[in-house]
Parts: C-alpha cells; sequence; structure tokens
C-alpha cells in the first residue's frame, strides 16, 4: 500500500531528515518507516514498486523528477540523485538490488505474493504483445523515402530552379546525371527528361561523418526532375529514412534540419 507526493509538493529543507516525515499508511504490525523515492519511467523502480506490493508492505511513493538536474530535494534529504532509494527510518538504501535485498531479509512474505507475482506478468505480457502488434503493424505500412511534389514549371525552368534554391539552402551539387541522355546513349532507349542531382551542404555532411564515418556510402543526397505523362515532378531522398538505417541517434538532428532545407526547396520551385 503506498501513499504518493509529488517532490514540488513539499517545501525544501536541507535540514530535515527522512525519517521524520509522516507515514501515511503504515501497517499497524510494521515497526519502520519507510519512503520510496522513485519515478514511474524506471524499470528498476517499477520492480522494487512490485515487491513491496507482494510483501504487503506499506510506504510511502516519493515521485522524483526525470531529469537529474532537477532532483536537489532528493539529493537533499537521501544524500544521492539516483532511483530507486529507500529510506527505512533515516538510512538511506539506494538502488534497487540493495533494496531488494533489505525487503528480503526484514520482511516475510505473505501468502498472496504469488497472487500479485502471477496478475503482474500477465499484465507485463498482454503490454509486450500490445507493443509487439503495433510494432507489426507500423512495419507492414509502406514508408515514404522521398519528399516530392509536381510543378507546373516545364522541365528545363524547374530543373534550373532546382539548381538556384539548393545553393540558397547551402547545397553545392557535385554530381548531375541525365538518365534520358545515358539510357538514349547506352540502350538506345527513348526516355521522358529525367535529371539526378548530387547534392551536399558541407557543415551538415562533416556532423553526419563525425557521428557515423561510414555515411558516405549513402551520400550525397540525391534530388531528381523528371517528366511523366506531361507533368515535371521532383523529389528528393527523405533524409530521415536514408539516415534512420544507420539506427544511429545521433543522425537524427543533422537528418531534421536536411529535410527542412529539402523541402524548403521543392517547395520554392
Amino acid at each position: 500500500m503506498s501513499t504518493s507526493t509529488h517532490l514540488s509538493d513539499q517545501a525544501t529543507d536541507p535540514g530535515r531528515r527522512p525519517d521524520s516525515l509522516p507515514l501515511a499508511a503504515a501497517q499497524a504490525e510494521q515497526p519502520v518507516t519507510l519512503e520510496l523515492w522513485q519515478t514511474e519511467w524506471c524499470p528498476a523502480s517499477q520492480r522494487v514498486r512490485q515487491r513491496l506490493t507482494e510483501l504487503g508492505v506499506s510506504y510511502l511513493n516519493r515521485q522524483v523528477p526525470a531529469a537529474v538536474e532537477e532532483r536537489s530535494q532528493l539529493l537533499a534529504f537521501t544524500g544521492v540523485d539516483s532511483v530507486p532509494v529507500l529510506a527505512v527510518d533515516g538510512v538511506t538504501i539506494a538502488g534497487e538490488q540493495q533494496i531488494l535485498e533489505y525487503l528480503d531479509s526484514h520482511f516475510s512474505e505473505p501468502q498472496s505474493a504469488a497472487a500479485h507475482r502471477e496478475r503482474a506478468a500477465r499484465r507485463q505480457a498482454a503490454v509486450r504483445e500490445a507493443v509487439l502488434a503495433q510494432e507489426q503493424e507500423q512495419s507492414a505500412q509502406p514508408r515514404s523515402y522521398t519528399i516530392s511534389r509536381v510543378t507546373e514549371l516545364p522541365f528545363a525552368h524547374a530543373l534550373e530552379r532546382v539548381r538556384e534554391e539548393l545553393a540558397g539552402e547551402g547545397f553545392g551539387v557535385l554530381s548531375e546525371i541525365d538518365v534520358q541522355a545515358t539510357l538514349e546513349r547506352k540502350l538506345g532507349i527513348e526516355h521522358e527528361p529525367y535529371v539526378i542531382l548530387g547534392a551536399c551542404n558541407p557543415p551538415l555532411a562533416h556532423r553526419a561523418l563525425s557521428a557515423e564515418p561510414e555515411l558516405g556510402t549513402l551520400l550525397p543526397c540525391n534530388v531528381v526532375v523528371y517528366v511523366r505523362e506531361q507533368q515535371t515532378h521532383l523529389a528528393a531522398v527523405d533524409p530521415g529514412s536514408m539516415l534512420g538505417v544507420t539506427g544511429n541517434r545521433e543522425l537524427e538532428p543533422v537528418a531534421a534540419e536536411v529535410h527542412a532545407r529539402l523541402e524548403r526547396v521543392l517547395a520554392r520551385v
């Protein structure tokens, strides 16, 4: 059984000891005052809460801010800034393993503990199944790998405007492939106008390569201008999809910046 209190609800008193705080709902046979300093999202805190429930131990639940730099009250009361922390009559026990060892050595497990564990296991299994189903549903949906639009400009004019707008967003064109001319020259195949521009923004490329040295295999960012059914199409690779294959979270800000710039390029053509 627990009573929840958020740290911001309490006045900060550096001289006040944890054992002087009231325990709202203590069992009559429980001789000690327990306070659990924890966060809801923390798996270790969750496991400690579950063990307290299994043991039928009453405690005061102290909600701690997620950001470490905002845990000044936790640090003042317990001397540490990490969770979970159990304060037992003024004595601080920090860390999941140490807390669980204390609980198991000082409290007997009631007959209801097994039922609590079984219910918790069912809930956790249901959550895992729901998350897995959601992931499978998302993976089954086709994901766009381009930023694209149609322009009313004729092909040649649109191509020139794309070059200008790329320059305006800090991109240099490192390569230009005339697909129409190449197919006609190499294969004798007639094809509608289609040009691939290899664009690179040096500062952003430097940031990306510093975080992921082998990213050069995916560069530069391709932008295409082509004609289909008498309409001029513009498309650029979606940096989020391209850089997402690396699994490197450091690239996310770079991908967002490149995406915004390429989106502006196409929007202005």
